[in-house]
């Protein structure tokens, strides 16, 4: 499962689709909900990424991503149940367990590998999202604010 994180920030693929998803997210007058089943792989490293451009810092970024468990902790104690009400075996419990939880090891790896191919998160987004200083700029603008004091 860690070798996925890998390949969700390395293959052109998983690029040509955060592409995507950045420009959605740069549209004008425009809102967007994203989201998947369990929320931890594809979108937890896009979600890591948009973090990443808008300058959050790594320690919040992991804080948040490790949200996921406290939300699904009734579905997966659901699916463990029913998987031991059906005979499971300790193996295939554990793989509930990984397919349906979040591991800051799993998305460590993914930020360890932004890193080794571009050093930072804001060159990886530029070499590899080509997204350029300016397309930064406007998701800092649409999406951050000061708070009042």
């Amino acid at each position: 499962m860690i070798n996925n994180y890998e390949h969700l920030v390395a293959d052109e693929f998983s690029n040509v689709a955060y592409r995507k998803f950045f420009d959605l997210l740069l549209r004008k007058k425009q809102t967007l909900a994203f989201h998947c089943t369990a929320g931890k792989d594809r979108t937890g490293v896009a979600s890591m990424l948009f973090m990443e451009a808008l300058g959050i810092s790594e320690n919040q970024i992991k804080h948040d991503y490790l949200i996921t468990d406290r939300l699904s902790t009734k579905i997966v104690d659901g699916k463990v149940d029913y998987m031991k009400k059906k005979g499971a075996s300790a193996e295939e419990i554990a793989n509930i367990r990984s397919l349906w939880t979040v591991n800051i090891d799993y998305l460590q790896r993914a930020i360890d590998t932004v890193k080794s191919l571009s050093g930072d998160p804001i060159t990886y987004l530029h070499d590899y999202i080509h997204l350029e200083d300016k397309d930064i700029d406007a998701l800092r603008d649409k999406y951050l604010f000061e708070e009042k004091k």
